[in-house]
């Protein structure tokens, strides 16, 4: 009887995070703390279960570089995102929260003066 023997890789610690890119058709937000919010006159329980719903959007996938006219907002706009978002490690030196969203959860561009 022949003996399969899988080599086993060590148990490696995560590297530190530099970069995060959004793959397919998801987009990269930079979420706005609700001590921000406040100062634009929109108040937010501290204890909210929604999340900041505006964001910066950072980054869009690779599956929506061809839409990019299409979709109605691009890097660096301000957006307001409906529904849940996956939560992205920070990389170095980011100070907001950072998340993952499908395209079709943002929901409008806010125009900023």
């Amino acid at each position: 009887m022949i003996e399969n023997k899988k080599k086993v890789n060590k148990k490696k610690s995560p590297g530190e995070v530099i970069q995060v890119r959004p793959t397919g058709i998801q987009v990269l937000i930079e979420h706005l703390t609700s001590q921000e919010l406040v100062s634009g006159g929109i108040i937010l329980m501290e204890k909210t279960d929604i999340g900041t719903p505006q964001a910066y959007v950072l980054a869009i996938g690779s599956g929506l570089e061809d839409q990019k006219d299409k979709l109605g907002f691009k890097v660096g706009d301000r957006v307001l995102v409906q529904g849940k978002y996956i939560p992205v490690p920070k990389p170095t030196g980011q100070i907001r929260e950072l998340g993952i969203v499908s395209f079709n959860d943002i929901k409008a561009v806010l125009d900023e003066k």
